[in-house]
């Protein structure tokens, strides 16, 4: 798989990218999608391969269904009722933190996107402090 393109602007819970298009604030792999893709189709959503919410990488964005994104959340641990399931990181192999406000994160990965792109530099001292639950 090509290397996640993560999103580096406004940030809402999950990690997803937040920009604001057409006069909206939406996902930004949504975006990335419409961009590159074209129209989302009534009924479907925007689903990542790579399993990171913030990456905008075309190559890793795929239409599905809600069903097929739910299946994909519990399959891969990111729902509240498989949270345990997963230990370490599909990308990469390190292990999950849980963030203050209780989302799970895989910190060399979280790490690596903050120092790369300089962003939230308060979370990455957190993390780096080992301010983390």
């Amino acid at each position: 798989m090509t290397p996640c393109i993560p999103w580096v602007g406004t940030e809402a819970s999950g990690g997803y990218g937040r920009p604001m298009f057409r006069g909206r604030r939406c996902g930004a792999h949504q975006v990335m999608y419409e961009l590159v893709y074209g129209p989302i189709p009534d009924g479907l959503v925007v689903r990542h391969a790579c399993d990171w919410p913030p990456c905008i990488n075309p190559l890793h964005l795929l239409l599905g269904t809600q069903q097929q994104n739910i299946e994909d959340m519990v399959e891969r641990g990111r729902h509240s009722n498989g949270r345990d399931k997963i230990e370490k990181c599909p990308r990469c192999g390190g292990d999950f933190s849980v963030l203050d406000r209780g989302e799970r994160r895989c910190r060399p990965c979280y790490l690596a996107y903050q120092r790369e792109y300089n962003t939230k530099r308060k979370t990455l001292t957190m993390f780096e402090r080992g301010d983390f639950r």
